[in-house]
């Protein structure tokens, strides 16, 4: 083998390995659970988007290294399907509404990005106050809310970036 070949097959498992470190699942009406959609537990990002059977999501504690987590228009109750203490950096829940529950999100020590763009929210969840590494926080969309519990925020977070309506 020369080092050209060397060097292809070397670039190729790292583009596989990248690749493969990234799941999306959209527009999924048949998987009910995240490992009957077969996906690996070593990977780093999970998209979920719009798949209105998949109800358990408790297989995500079982992804040790995932590090971005985006859920989009789902109907969730609650957060706890969270895993404790794990890497996750970056949270999207866009357009998931009926979040009654968001203490799971509690769990996420080392959250720095809350995507929550269009969840129908009349008020800021007390959980996100807690948040402590929090860098930027994502609410547009979510009109019920009033200004003054942005404001409240914004002096409680003060060296978070606060994007709203």
């Amino acid at each position: 083998m020369n080092i050209y070949t060397l060097l292809c097959l070397s670039a190729m498992a790292i583009l596989s390995h990248s690749l493969s470190a990234n799941e999306y699942i959209k527009d999924n009406d048949h998987i009910k659970s995240l490992s009957e959609a077969g996906i690996r537990e070593d990977i780093e990002s999970l998209t979920i988007d719009d798949c209105d059977k998949l109800k358990d999501l408790n297989d995500i504690k079982n992804y040790k290294k995932l590090k971005s987590l985006t859920i989009k228009d789902m109907k969730l109750k609650d957060l706890n399907f969270l895993p404790d203490g794990s890497d996750i950096t970056y949270l999207d829940l866009s357009d998931s509404e009926n979040i009654s529950d968001w203490s799971g999100i509690l769990r996420l020590t080392k959250l720095e990005t809350l995507i929550i763009n269009d969840c129908d929210l009349e008020k800021i969840p007390e959980e996100i106050f807690k948040l402590e590494n929090i860098k930027k926080l994502d609410m547009r969309d979510n009109d019920d809310i009033r200004r003054y519990s942005i404001e409240e925020l914004k002096k409680a977070k003060p060296n978070t970036k606060i994007i709203s309506d």
